[in-house]
């Protein structure tokens, strides 16, 4: 509403006009009398119309006001008319959207990214859990589950080890009662007493239900899950102080995500993500869910203690939205490199619903940009109504919102001048010998970070096996490291887990790498220089079975982290740059080699990769017979140590992990 102090305003002069007939309308009749006659029992007092009481008409004008108030605030903003007939008592359907309110100066807003998500069938289930005891136990139901087989038993077996070592892990089987049986995924090494979260799945209801646990013992949850096979509705698992506090269904849909990233004041960083109501992620079974009450926010807040580290450390199922709130660590996971869980409740704390107008308003204050799709989103269930690009793909970039920052709910600070372009002194190659970088871009931090290394002590520059990257053949990446000092220089862990690196278009030099993630960085050094010398650091030569910095011309999956492959399907042909990014304790060097990607003879889509990655060996030989075409291993344990380069466009070429997982799919 507009400035209530200024009688020529319209809002002002439509409030009072709703507000003045009830000063003059009859009073309401008292019915305390009647109501209080029923609760003691008494004959209900006969009516006698009330006495106009200058008092009591006020109270109800009061009572009118806040009312009408209340229904002001549904009203679209600068609408042209007042219409009275165009309010309603009914609450606005919820968009989905929450918005910090509120917060202190210093937060900023960095980006706001969609996730489109898969295509999911219909899902229900409920979390238990016993803060007391660090005890909790969720159960899920998905109908196009599956349980686990033993094509699922991972191939950990260690190379010289004696015959007789028994396997890592076994599938488990328990018997449930009425024909029905549960399978899990145990380590028979571990204390049999102790329950592995990989927890116990049974068919039923055309589907597959999957009870997890942790702080039970076996027998314990296997007793749980036999009562919910009987009765998955119960609420009562038979176990003291284990209580039910979510029960939740999702009915078949896409699944698309939205995570907003923020900064905090001292330049932590933290994120929300929401999710469809039933979508979102739910630990319950992996971590212990704490019910706690966030100072201001009246929805219903779980926190997440975890065995050891794990991001996601509040959520909870919110009106329109399911939310969980991460925290992320820049170096070790302790106070100096993570946001506290002061500073996270202070964020939950703040988050409000928001209407559609006021969401595009806090877009609009974001430094790094928002995925395009949300600039026209109404809300997040119209999310689910197609699909879209993933964010630092083609159609999903980052974009600048042109909404005004009106009334924006997150304060935000003068990113500073923008960053210069990335710059190259090597020209597009096709040579089929190595290609190295210029000396790069070095861009300053917003805060220094003690973990990593002072980049500028360094002259780096990247160096690839070759100019040309061809579909299904990686070219290594190599850092050539020169100390100019008189003092060894250490690349810490940390700069170099959180290096990110891959093509970009030639055109659009400054587009985002893949997103990467580490949590185990203890400042630990990667590599040493030693004063006045160049060092050549992982390189194909240094890393025999594998290359550390592969560069591949396949679109990548910015949302994978350190450990995760992230592939997608073939790039199309033409001139590209190879990036690699690292970040520094002061600033994060940008290096790029400009490289030929030739067309791919057999392309292949995001569709086809996905289709076959995470897949045991076994799995994927199916999966190719149904597709129609051939299999061949090209890299990994069973492959031939000579790949023959023939053309064949009806078969599918994998890379096993040194687990026998399927890591790259592509077509050749």
């Amino acid at each position: 509403m507009r400035d209530p102090v200024n009688p020529a305003d319209p809002d002002r002069t439509w409030f009072r006009s709703h507000i003045e007939p009830v000063l003059d309308a009859t009073p309401a009749d008292d019915g305390w009398p009647r109501i209080a006659a029923r609760i003691d029992g008494q004959p209900i007092p006969e009516h006698r119309a009330p006495t106009r009481h200058r008092a009591r008409r006020a109270a109800v004008a009061a009572a009118a006001a806040v009312l009408l108030a209340g229904l002001a605030m549904v009203v679209t903003a600068g609408r042209g008319d007042h219409d009275a007939s165009r309010l309603t008592t009914a609450p606005p359907a919820p968009t989905g959207w929450y918005v910090p309110v509120g917060l202190p100066d210093g937060w900023q807003l960095e980006s706001v990214e969609a996730y489109p998500g898969t295509k999911a069938c219909e899902r229900r289930g409920a979390q238990w859990t016993d803060p007391a005891r660090d005890r909790t136990l969720s159960l899920s139901f998905d109908a196009c589950g599956r349980v686990p087989t033993a094509d699922d038993l991972p191939d950990t077996s260690m190379p010289g080890a004696p015959e007789d070592t028994p396997p890592p892990f076994t599938l488990q089987e328990a018997d449930l009662g009425g024909g029905v049986t549960a399978f899990g995924l145990r380590d028979p090494a571990d204390d049999p007493s102790i329950i592995d979260v990989e927890g116990l799945s049974w068919k039923a209801d055309g589907g597959a239900w999957t009870s997890r646990a942790i702080g039970l013992g076996y027998d314990e949850q296997v007793a749980a899950a036999k009562r919910l096979a009987a009765d998955p509705d119960r609420a009562d698992l038979g176990i003291e102080g284990l209580e039910q506090v979510e029960r939740w269904t999702a009915p078949a849909r896409r699944t698309p995500e939205v995570q907003v990233n923020l900064v905090d004041p001292d330049g932590l960083r933290t994120s929300y993500h929401l999710a469809l109501p039933g979508d979102g992620q739910r630990p319950g079974g992996g971590s212990v869910i704490v019910p706690t009450d966030v100072p201001g926010q009246s929805n219903q807040v779980f926190r997440y203690d975890t065995p050891g580290f794990w991001a996601g450390r509040y959520g909870g199922p919110w009106q329109g939205a399911d939310i969980i709130v991460f925290r992320w660590t820049e170096g070790p996971t302790d106070a100096q490199h993570m946001i506290t869980d002061a500073g996270l409740e202070q964020l939950i704390g703040s988050l409000q619903p928001a209407t559609t107008e006021q969401w595009r308003r806090f877009l609009a204050t974001a430094t790094r940009g928002v995925s395009p799709v949300l600039l026209d989103a109404p809300a997040l269930g119209s999310l689910a109504e197609g699909t879209f690009a993933l964010p630092g793909n083609a159609g999903g970039k980052l974009v600048a919102p042109t909404t005004t920052t009106t009334g924006a709910p997150v304060t935000t600070t003068d990113p500073g001048p923008t960053a210069p372009k990335t710059t190259s002194t090597t020209e597009p190659s096709t040579s089929g010998g190595p290609v190295t970088s210029g000396p790069g871009t070095s861009v300053p931090n917003d805060h220094e970070q003690a973990s990593f290394t002072e980049l500028d002590d360094l002259d780096i520059t990247l160096e690839l096996a070759s100019g040309t990257i061809r579909a299904g053949q990686p070219v290594a990446g190599t850092l050539v490291l020169t100390n100019p000092t008189d003092r060894p220089i250490d690349l810490t862990e940390c700069s170099e887990g959180f290096t990110s690196w891959g093509l970009v278009p030639v055109d659009d030099p400054d587009q985002e790498l893949m997103s990467r993630t580490m949590i185990d960085c203890y400042a630990t050094p990667g590599v040493t220089v030693p004063a006045g010398k160049t060092v050549r650091y992982r390189s194909s030569e240094w890393a025999p079975t594998g290359l550390r910095w592969p560069f591949l011309a396949q679109r990548a999956d910015p949302r994978n982290g350190l450990l995760a492959t992230g592939v997608g399907g073939t790039l199309d042909g033409g001139q590209y740059l190879a990036v690699m990014e690292i970040p520094g304790r002061t600033s994060t060097l940008r290096l790029s080699v400009p490289v030929t990607v030739p067309e791919p003879p057999c392309p292949t889509s995001d569709a086809v990769v996905k289709r076959y990655l995470n897949l045991t060996e076994a799995k994927a030989r199916a999966q190719a017979g149904r597709d129609g075409w051939t299999f061949r291993i090209v890299s990994g344990p069973r492959a031939a140590e000579v790949i023959e380069q023939d053309l064949r466009c009806g078969r599918i070429n994998v890379d096993l992990d040194q687990n026998g997982i399927v890591a790259n799919a592509l077509r050749s």
